[in-house]
C-alpha cells in the first residue's frame, strides 16, 4: 500500500510535462519501491513503531525482540534509541 508521500509524489508526475512513457516508468518505480519495502519487512518480520504518534509517517522498524523490549523492558536502564 502506498503512503501519503507516495501518491503525493505520483500525482505530480501524472501532472508534469513528461512524456507518457516515462511519467508510466516513474510511477512504477514508486510502486515497486513499495512492494519491494513491503516484503522486505515481512520477510525480516520487522515491526513498525511510532515514538510520536502525532507523526504518523515517522515510522522505525525494528526486529521482533527489540519492539517487544521496548514495550516490556526487562532490564532497568534499557532505552531505546
Amino acid at each position: 500500500m502506498l503512503n501519503k508521500e507516495e501518491k503525493e509524489l505520483i500525482k505530480l508526475v501524472e501532472k508534469s510535462d513528461m512524456q507518457k512513457h516515462n511519467k508510466e516508468a516513474t510511477i512504477n518505480i514508486i510502486k515497486v519501491n513499495r512492494i519491494f519495502v513491503d516484503k522486505t519487512i515481512e520477510a525480516l518480520d520487522l515491526k513498525p513503531n511510532h515514538k510520536d504518534y502525532s507523526k504518523p509517517l515517522e515510522v522505525q522498524y525494528l526486529c521482533s525482540q527489540c519492539h517487544h523490549n521496548l514495550h516490556n523492558p526487562l532490564k532497568e536502564g534499557w532505552t531505546y534509541e
